[in-house]
């Protein structure tokens, strides 16, 4: 299965980590896998063992901070 290469919005290097380790982003956050927004990890489980994500090396997950504004 392939790895996720996590990084933060605006950078270009990220961590390399295994899918297990995703249970511990901070879903608070934006989390974004190809633009779309993922809001759990099992809900990045069920987009990632599609098809389309099976043959990939690296899954690129971004993510961006949650502001609140007031």
């Amino acid at each position: 299965m392939s790895k996720l290469l996590i990084k933060p919005f605006g950078f270009s290097n990220g961590n390399v980590c295994e899918l297990e380790q995703a249970k511990h982003l901070n879903y608070k956050e934006i989390v974004l896998v190809d633009g779309r927004r993922v809001r759990s990890y099992d809900e990045l489980m069920q987009l990632v063992t599609q098809d389309n994500y099976k043959t990939k090396e690296f899954i690129e997950v971004v993510l961006i901070p949650s502001i609140a504004g007031g």
